[in-house]
C-alpha cells in the first residue's frame, strides 16, 4: 500500500476494512449525524472494541474468503479480554468446533476437582467459569458490520418475518378489500335466459361475478341460492344456474310465482361471511319471458 504499509497474510483483511471504516466514522463524526445506524454502530465499537477479534480474507466486492482458523480461535481462547470472533462463512468456525477446541485447550485440573481423603471434615469446592468464545460467521463485510452493530436480533428477525407474512396475505386479499371497501356495482339482468324449463338462468352484466349470489323464493319452486359464475360455449355468460324443484305441497299454483334477489357476497380470501345486503329484485315471470325480449 502507499505510504509504506503493507500487509502480509490475507487473513488480516477483515479486521483492516473494519478499521478503515471505523477510522472514517471517527474522523468525521458530523458526516453520520443523521444516520442512526452509524451510531449506534459507533457507540457499540467505542464500548466493546476490546473483546472483539476478526480474521478473513475481503475480496473486490466485499466477500469474505475462508482462512486456516484454528491458530486464530487458539489465539483468542487464551486471551481472556476476546469474547466475539468474526469469521469467514466456514465450518471451522461453528459454535460446536469452538467447544471442542475449548474442551480440548482446557487443562485436566479445571475438569475435574483434585481427589480429597474422605476423611477430611471440611469439603472444599473447586469453581472455574468455563471459558466462552462466540464466533459469528459472516459471508460479507456488510454482514459484518451488522454483526457489530447489533443489529442480528432474534426478535427482530421474527419480527421481520411476521411483518413479511402479513404483508403477502395483504397482497393476496387486495381485491377482497378493494370490493369491501368500494363494492362493485349492481349488476343488470341481461340475455341469454335458459333453454330447458328445467332451469331458471339469471344472466346478470358484471365483471366481478365472485362477488355475487343469486337467491330464488318461491311458493311452487324449492328455494334455492345459486353462486353466480362465468360460463363458456354457446350459450356463453356471467350468470347463475338454478334447477327447478316442485314443492310438495304448493301454496300457489302458478308457475311463474317467486322471487330472485340478487346479493352481494363478502368474501376475504377463502372465508365467506354472511350477507343480507340485497341489490336487485326481479319476478320469475320476468325472467321467463327475457329470452322472447
Amino acid at each position: 500500500m502507499n505510504g509504506g504499509l503493507t500487509i502480509k497474510g490475507g487473513s488480516a483483511g477483515l479486521p483492516f476494512c473494519l478499521n478503515m471504516l471505523t477510522s472514517l466514522f471517527r474522523a468525521d463524526p458530523r458526516a453520520s449525524d443523521g444516520s442512526w445506524i452509524w451510531q449506534r454502530l459507533g457507540r457499540r465499537l467505542r464500548a466493546e472494541t476490546n473483546g472483539w477479534a476478526a480474521t478473513g480474507v475481503v475480496t473486490a466486492d466485499g466477500f469474505l474468503k475462508p482462512v486456516v482458523l484454528e491458530p486464530k480461535l487458539r489465539a483468542c481462547i487464551q486471551h481472556a479480554g476476546i469474547k466475539h470472533i468474526l469469521t469467514p462463512n466456514e465450518r471451522d468456525a461453528s459454535g460446536e468446533a469452538v467447544a471442542r477446541l475449548i474442551s480440548a485447550m482446557t487443562p485436566t485440573s479445571l475438569k475435574s476437582g483434585p481427589d480429597m481423603p474422605t476423611t477430611a471434615l471440611v469439603q472444599l469446592g473447586f469453581a472455574a467459569e468455563k471459558r466462552r468464545l462466540v464466533s459469528h460467521r459472516c459471508r460479507h463485510v456488510a454482514q459484518a458490520m451488522m454483526t457489530l452493530g447489533g443489529f442480528n436480533s432474534g426478535w427482530q428477525r421474527a419480527v421481520t418475518v411476521v411483518a413479511l407474512v402479513t404483508s403477502c396475505v395483504m397482497l393476496f386479499a387486495l381485491q377482497d378489500l378493494w370490493c369491501i371497501l368500494l363494492p362493485p356495482r349492481a349488476p343488470d339482468i341481461v340475455t341469454p335466459s335458459s333453454p330447458s324449463p328445467y332451469y331458471l338462468w339469471v344472466s346478470l352484466d358484471t365483471k366481478h361475478p365472485e362477488y355475487f349470489e343469486v337467491v330464488l323464493e318461491s311458493k311452487y319452486w324449492s328455494n334455492r341460492r345459486a353462486k353466480v359464475a362465468r360460463y363458456s360455449g354457446a350459450n356463453a355468460s356471467v350468470r347463475a344456474e338454478i334447477l327447478l324443484h316442485r314443492l310438495t305441497g304448493q301454496i300457489a299454483q302458478d308457475g311463474e310465482d317467486g322471487t330472485v334477489w340478487i346479493e352481494r357476497r363478502r368474501r376475504f380470501l377463502t372465508r365467506e361471511y354472511a350477507s343480507e345486503e340485497r341489490v336487485g329484485c326481479y319476478s320469475v315471470a320476468y325472467l321467463n319471458r327475457l329470452i322472447h325480449d
